[in-house]
């Protein structure tokens, strides 16, 4: 709520993003329109009444690490943007950036570094399941998962009816998302040239 994904991507990202809220590429396998569409509002307001009720009144501070890959542009700036968006609803974000290679490598297991929070980003995936299987199972070496999500995962894995994966799939991610375990932002494309 206090993070205006619009803006992000109009102004910080000159309209190169597409805002997405949903755990799938937008328009893959897996990617549901009345997810992906869902865009919470931009609203402060509320964003600092809610912190009130879950008792931090007086906001708090944490970090974010994340690593930047040459292909993945827009980083830097949309967390600089979200940085003082939750500055101003009394959450104060350190930002650290690390050597993208010992970045991922450290964040995968058994080390699982950065915490509290880390910015990963995926390249496209056509087919979700791969993201369903990195970002919600204990199969994944970038994930947070449960119970729920891991036997999701692999029965999503084991599945040969061609009705199941689409249905697997959504309860990953409506299980995902209901924990907050990741913010959905936005999509990004780049364009490679020589």
């Amino acid at each position: 709520l206090a993070i205006d994904k619009r803006a992000i991507v109009d102004n910080f990202h000159y309209g190169f993003t597409a805002m997405n809220q949903s755990l799938y590429s937008l328009g893959s396998f897996g990617w549901r329109r009345e997810q992906g569409e869902k865009h919470s509002p931009y609203d402060p307001k509320r964003a600092k009444e809610l912190l009130r009720q879950a008792g931090y009144p007086d906001g708090f501070a944490t970090t974010i690490h994340f690593g930047v890959f040459t292909g993945r542009p827009g980083q830097s700036e949309a967390l600089e943007a979200i940085a003082s968006y939750w500055k101003d609803i009394g959450v104060n974000l350190t930002i650290v950036q690390h050597d993208p290679t010992e970045f991922y490598t450290r964040l995968n297991r058994p080390d699982r570094a950065y915490r509290p929070m880390t910015l990963v980003t995926w390249g496209r995936q056509e087919n979700g399941e791969y993201l369903a299987e990195q970002a919600a199972s204990e199969v994944g070496g970038r994930s947070v998962y449960n119970e729920r999500t891991n036997a999701l995962q692999k029965e999503l894995a084991s599945t040969l009816d061609e009705a199941q994966p689409l249905r697997l799939m959504a309860e990953i991610e409506d299980e995902v998302l209901r924990n907050h375990w990741i913010i959905p932002l936005y999509d990004a494309s780049t364009v490679f040239g020589y």
